[in-house]
């Protein structure tokens, strides 16, 4: 019975987790050797007659994160002994100074580790004044966030339709172990599509203007209506509705009189994506009047003779003269 009783009390100090040295009953030298857990052994105090519990220096999961010059410990090698007393954010995506359209989705997505040791089951929010609200991220493998439950986090952002055009921070916080750590970087907004528009730099009246061109989102091509409008100071000359195709083209064209004004004319073209995003290029032509057929007055001048012999010079002297009676 007393045996029974030595042995239970045994197995109920097994279950303390101390970092001192405590003392263990026994009556018996033989019961108080090996170790105790890890980091810990059984010793003998032979003076006190009682088992001692040491706790071995230098060991992690002796429940002492430590620091002995040539012995360092931290959240990253021993997380069984050490608290995280820092918390790293790194972008994987996007990179530092993106740009995207309005109605464009892209993903941010961030690897959060402690001490180099993942930081799984931090609290990772993202948010962007005038951008988004506070949005937390995701860490369920389903977000471009690689696995479910490691260090990387994952959202996605859609640009709304009516955003400004602009540079925009957005900040992402991660809360681990009540460390809370933040980084931010930037992105652009864009609004204004690309494209180009060609013709010739001068035309005379009475010439047929050829207009073409294409429109393109990040070398995409559009299909968009256009509002094409030719004028001269202020004053419309030309106006047509037209759509650019599926390859982003668009051409149309418009005869001159020889009643329409001269001088500097002003090409414009613009129109709207799907999300707002705009289009709008312009470009200045000259317009000449038009050419005039001039015809030249000859007048012969030398003194001709009536009849001429088989291979006798003939001298000719004219004098030749404009509309205006010009030489």
């Amino acid at each position: 019975m007393k045996f029974k009783s030595i042995v239970i009390l045994f197995f109920i100090i097994l279950i303390i987790n101390s970092v001192f040295s405590f003392s263990l009953f026994f009556e018996d030298e033989t019961l108080c050797e090996g170790t105790y857990g890890k980091c810990k052994e059984l010793q003998w105090d032979s003076d006190n007659e009682i088992c001692r519990v040491i706790v071995e220096p230098n060991c992690c999961s002796n429940e002492i994160c430590e620091d002995s010059g040539d012995y360092f410990e931290d959240f990253g090698n021993c997380p069984a002994d050490c608290t995280p007393t820092k918390v790293d954010i790194e972008i994987l995506k996007p990179e530092q100074g993106s740009s995207y359209y309005r109605g464009e989705t892209f993903l941010i997505k961030a690897d959060v580790t402690a001490h180099g040791r993942s930081a799984s089951g931090s609290d990772v929010n993202i948010e962007s004044p005038d951008f988004f609200e506070s949005i937390l991220m995701k860490n369920d493998g389903k977000h471009e966030d690689e696995r479910a439950f490691d260090s990387v986090y994952g959202h996605y952002i859609t640009i709304d339709n009516n955003q400004k055009k602009g540079k925009y921070p957005i900040i992402i916080g991660a809360l681990f172990r009540g460390i809370y750590e933040i980084i931010d970087f930037n992105v652009t907004v864009e609004t204004q599509l690309k494209g180009e528009l060609n013709s010739e730099d001068s035309y005379v009246r009475g010439d047929l203007i050829k207009l073409d061109g294409f429109v393109t989102r990040k070398n995409m091509k559009l299909a968009i209506p256009l509002d094409v409008n030719i004028s001269i100071n202020e004053n419309i000359i030309f106006e047509t509705d037209i759509n650019s195709n599926s390859n982003g083209f668009f051409q149309t064209e418009y005869h001159t009189s020889l009643i329409d004004p001269t001088g500097d004319w002003i090409i414009k073209i613009q129109g709207k994506d799907d999300h707002n995003n705009y289009f709008y290029i312009e470009k200045q032509i000259e317009i000449l009047e038009e050419r005039k057929d001039e015809f030249l007055q000859i007048e012969i001048i030398s003194q001709l003779k009536e009849k001429y012999s088989r291979n006798e010079n003939l001298e000719l002297i004219v004098e030749i003269k404009n509309d205006s009676g010009e030489l």
